[in-house]
């Protein structure tokens, strides 16, 4: 069983970034044309009382607007970015659990080989006791593989718990 990261967690955390900049972009430009509209006709008007007076409420109707907007954007991005952080750890401790399964089950058969290989020449050199050494070395890797695989599982599900 294996998992495949997609870079999907990555694509949107930039494309999260590249949102924020073009929002705040997009917004900064805009600020900007429509305050310079408004200076150049309090510039060019100034005989205008009314046109002055239009631009100072709507100048302070954004910067009083301001503060809000960039307080949502925040709160939408912590949310965003904390959901894509919670799934790269998540990834991280699926992948950590199946690396420690699959070297416990590579380690406990080669113990478990090199066990049996081991009692094979111990019985070898032991002339009476072949088949029982043989049965003795068959059961103890059997033994070594059941308890990696017992302990592989349950070091991989701790390991999830404690990185959720």
């Amino acid at each position: 069983m294996s998992v495949d990261i997609s870079p999907h967690s990555i694509f949107s955390c930039s494309m999260v970034s590249v949102t924020f900049l073009f929002f705040v972009g997009t917004l900064g430009t805009l600020m900007l044309i429509e305050s310079s509209l408004f200076l150049i006709l309090f510039i060019c008007g100034e005989m205008f009382k009314k046109t002055r007076r239009l631009f100072l409420i709507y100048l302070s109707r954004t910067v009083r607007y301001l503060p809000r907007c960039v307080r949502y954007l925040s709160i939408y991005l912590s949310i965003y970015l904390s959901i894509y952080l919670s799934q790269s750890v998540h990834y991280l401790s699926i992948h950590l659990s199946l690396f420690i399964i699959y070297l416990s089950i590579y380690l406990s058969i080669y113990l478990s080989i090199y066990l049996f290989l081991f009692l094979i020449y111990l019985s070898r050199t032991v002339l009476y006791l072949p088949r029982c050494v043989c049965y003795l070395s068959i059961s103890l890797s059997l033994f070594i593989i059941y308890l990696s695989i017992y302990l592989s599982i349950y070091l991989s599900i701790y390991l999830s718990i404690y990185l959720l």
